[in-house]
């Protein structure tokens, strides 16, 4: 009778280890499943990524649609320790032709020439200086006034940009702001930023003789587009592109200006204004320090 007892108690034993492996297979093959088909899931929500060693990245024929955007901010390299770094960002008020002809003396050696584009309201050199980038902007005050005029002027470096986003090259003219994208293909957070106008602003258009647009105010509820878009103007070049933005900050300015090439493709897109650091220590009429930022579109 006990070696029956025993007996029992063994093919109990046994019977729960088997019971036991049973339910653990059983749950290891379901969470196999529900793995299967979150990722399963994952892929239709963003057809763009496909799996690689567990985590989702671009497919390589994105390559052949989008390409780079690249960003440099001048901010970032700003040492406010040392004036040198940021002599690269300064800003003027203009009173008369010698001190615009002084200021433009720290970024260029010999007169300039090279003027981009120039208008009633605003005119931007551009050229190159000890390998370095520059862009001077100077900015008229008054109507129907020379001076005073407002100067930015830059130094910078584009070989020191990195890839931020990407945007497709099939699109032209003010479309390419809505098809730049972040590097995992989610709209890039900074786009609308970028964009010369959105659509919850209200607008004011001003035309010429000819009917084309020459500029355009713009206001919108600071609440729901932010102190940096609130209000402003935008000004278009002869084409009828946009090319310069003039809106407020809760630090001053801001000033953009949109590049292009001859083939009417925008190429850079440049930001910059707010409070200066300091006065320049030989200069106090000059402020240093002068928050500057760029997309490069290639």
């Amino acid at each position: 009778m006990k070696n029956k007892i025993i007996g029992l108690i063994i093919v109990g034993i046994v019977l729960l280890i088997t019971c036991s492996f049973a339910i653990r297979s059983a749950s290891n093959s379901v969470q196999a499943v529900s793995t299967k088909i979150s990722r399963s899931e994952k892929n239709k929500e963003n057809p763009n990524r496909v799996e690689s060693a567990g985590e989702y990245k671009e497919k390589s024929v994105l390559q052949d649609v989008f390409s780079n955007v690249r960003y440099f901010s001048l901010t970032d390299t700003y040492d406010y320790e040392d004036d040198s770094t940021l002599k690269n960002g300064m800003c003027m008020e203009l009173e008369d032709s010698v001190s615009e002809n002084q200021f433009l003396s720290y970024f260029f050696k010999e007169s300039p020439e090279n003027v981009m584009v120039e208008d009633n309201k605003s005119k931007v050199y551009r050229g190159k200086e000890n390998d370095k980038d520059v862009f001077v902007a100077i900015i008229n005050g008054e109507e129907n006034q020379e001076y005073p005029k407002f100067a930015y002027g830059f130094k910078y470096s584009t070989s020191d940009s990195v890839i931020e986003a990407k945007y497709d090259v099939s699109k032209k003219g003010e479309e390419i702001f809505d098809a730049i994208y972040s590097l995992d293909g989610t709209k890039y957070p900074k786009a609308d930023f970028i964009k010369p106008l959105s659509d919850n602003q209200e607008k004011t258009y001003f035309k010429n003789d000819k009917n084309e647009n020459v500029k355009v105010d713009y206001r919108a509820d600071p609440y729901g587009e932010g102190c940096y878009r609130d209000s402003g103007e935008v000004f278009f070049d002869k084409k009828g592109r946009p090319w310069y933005r003039d809106y407020y900050m809760t630090s001053g300015r801001g000033f953009s200006y949109y590049l292009y090439n001859e083939d009417d493709e925008l190429t850079q897109y440049i930001n910059f204004g707010g409070m200066a650091y300091k006065g320049l220590e030989e200069n106090q009429d000059i402020a240093i320090g002068v928050d500057f930022e760029t997309y490069i579109f290639k």
